[in-house]
């Protein structure tokens, strides 16, 4: 909340020393106003008394709103989303080095669905046995980029699907 006032109309003509209007500032959640409706972009989530709305309260006049900042439309929309990954493989295993959704169809692996992977970098860390970065023992880092599936959350941010 930035700033509180008093909106004299909303009140009959005087608000009696209490505030029964405010203004957010972009970032927040959540916050309470005095009197009807949520503004554009808010969503009510609790109708209410407060004493700070008026000098009375009682179970029957309502006269609180609680607002909740609204999602963007495309939330709980699937997505895709880019991730690179790393590992420390063999050289006898480079046919299958980044192979989830290129050699393999697009696949639920350890938790997360891969939709594609490809062969970002690979670089040899450790000579094989024969003192060459092409011997099946050698040890390679490899980098991985993959296109994984998401779902959109509330703040439009696209959050990995479990499988």
């Amino acid at each position: 909340m930035t700033s509180q006032q008093c909106n004299t109309a909303a009140c009959g003509g005087s608000c009696s020393g209490y505030y029964n209007q405010v203004t957010c500032a972009p970032n927040t959640d959540t916050f309470t106003q005095c009197g009807g409706g949520c503004p554009s972009g808010w969503q009510p989530t609790s109708v209410g008394c407060s004493s700070s709305c008026a000098d009375f309260c009682n179970g029957i006049y309502m006269n609180a709103t609680t607002c909740t900042r609204g999602c963007v439309p495309h939330a709980g929309t699937t997505g895709r989303k880019m991730i690179t990954t790393s590992a420390e493989s063999e050289y006898a295993y480079r046919a299958g080095w980044c192979g989830i959704g290129t050699t393999f169809p697009p696949m639920c692996f350890e938790g997360t669905y891969y939709l594609s992977q490809s062969l970002d970098t690979r670089g040899c860390l450790r000579a094989g046995s024969n003192g060459t970065c092409q011997d099946p023992d050698a040890v390679w880092r490899v980098s991985c980029r993959s296109f994984i599936q998401c779902t959109y959350n509330c703040d439009g941010v696209c959050v990995p699907t479990a499988c």
